[in-house]
């Protein structure tokens, strides 16, 4: 195995002669931020995985102890969209194409799926996590959809998830791109344990010795008895901060579904809630304006809709959002210049006007013509 490249693929073995999988996100010094080649062979593996008779299960991980992954790799993106000529968004479209079709293929995975997630969890990688069956999270993690601090949307199904949330839940992580602790991510249901993170071998060593089958049905049993257990031996003391900030988060939300802040940042006694509800708010104020809009309208949008429609709803978002001057600005003044904040096309929430907004929701594709809906059809026939 070549220790080297960006994603690493192994097996190890498992009692009764079976293999477990184990896919290493290797991008440390980018945080595991996750690029079209990346991608690409995440999902070559796992269709691989999944038509192992030997593999019964895939443990996915991020290398290190920063982060499972935090996201796209905003740098490629930004380079390529701000490049010369008439083929600069053809990366980022395909790109964003790649990370649905693996996100649908990670859905469709029906063996035992176990995610670590440990450190940064954003973006892109939240999504490719939140595809897992069985979905761990240690003490330090930080879940977030941040996008709307660069121009864009949460992504990779975030319309599904957010709207799922109880109010105004998604709306504020959606809105600030605030982060969740453990506790509150498992308590939203974002998350299925809560696990140290210096448990990880052992967890894995645990796996091994289950009593693995053909009958996956059993498998995913087995798998849940013991991440329950590890749960139990190894774990988290981690307080929430959610039920702490809700009401006065709830105050703030108009009939509109739209966040409006505060005047005043009182009400809540816990300091460490009140850091994180007023990071929140700073963020909300940094934000791209027509983001948080869009937002409003993902959420609305996406609590109607199927899965597979709300990925073909966000890739044509992300088509526009990958074509408007808010994204590649939001990188470069985030990412590339952070001494230059971003200056966005709409100073404030208010004046993002209803025709932008439903630019920005507008298919580029006719019906027949959609890049993502002939894979679609294909997943619905099985």
């Amino acid at each position: 195995m070549n220790t080297s490249e960006p994603v690493l693929f192994d097996t190890i073995s498992a009692r009764g002669g079976y293999r477990i999988g184990l896919l290493t996100l290797n991008r440390p010094e980018a945080l595991h931020a996750l690029d079209l080649v990346m991608v690409q062979s995440i999902a070559r593996q796992m269709q691989r995985w999944q038509r192992s008779k030997k593999v019964v299960a895939v443990v996915m991980q991020g290398a290190g102890d920063r982060a499972f992954s935090a996201g796209g790799d905003l740098r490629q993106l930004h380079a390529s969209m701000t490049s010369d000529g008439d083929q600069r968004y053809e990366y980022a479209d395909q790109f964003f194409l790649a990370e649905y079709l693996n996100i649908l293929n990670l859905h469709r995975f029906t063996k035992p799926l176990i995610a670590w997630g440990n450190g940064l969890l954003m973006g892109g990688g939240l999504g490719l996590y939140l595809g897992a069956s069985h979905r761990i999270v240690t003490p330090n993690v930080q879940m977030a959809w941040p996008e709307v601090r660069i121009g864009l949307f949460p992504d990779v199904m975030g319309s599904w998830y957010l709207s799922r949330l109880p109010e105004p839940l998604g709306h504020w992580l959606g809105m600030t791109g605030s982060a969740l602790n453990d506790a509150d991510a498992k308590a939203a249901g974002l998350a299925d344990y809560r696990i140290e993170h210096s448990s990880r071998h052992s967890v894995i060593e645990d796996l091994r010795r289950l009593r693995w089958g053909d009958n996956r049905a059993v498998n995913h049993y087995e798998v849940r008895r013991c991440l329950q257990q590890a749960e139990q031996d190894h774990p988290s003391s981690t307080e929430r901060w959610w039920p702490l900030v809700q009401p006065q988060v709830s105050a703030c939300m108009d009939e509109t579904g739209m966040l409006q802040p505060p005047l005043a940042t009182t009400g809540i006694d816990n300091p460490q809630a009140l850091a994180w509800f007023e990071k929140g708010w700073r963020q909300y104020r940094e934000g791209c304006p027509a983001s948080i809009r869009l937002v409003q309208e993902q959420i609305r949008l996406g609590r109607l809709r199927a899965q597979g429609e709300v990925m073909a709803m966000e890739l044509e978002m992300a088509w526009q959002c990958t074509r408007s001057a808010d994204f590649a600005e939001g990188i470069r003044g985030r990412l590339l210049e952070r001494d230059k904040p971003p200056v966005w096309t709409e100073s404030a929430v208010p004046e993002v006007s209803r025709e932008r907004v439903k630019q920005m929701l507008a298919s580029p594709w006719s019906e027949d013509q959609h890049p993502f809906r002939q894979f679609l059809r294909q997943w619905e026939r099985g």
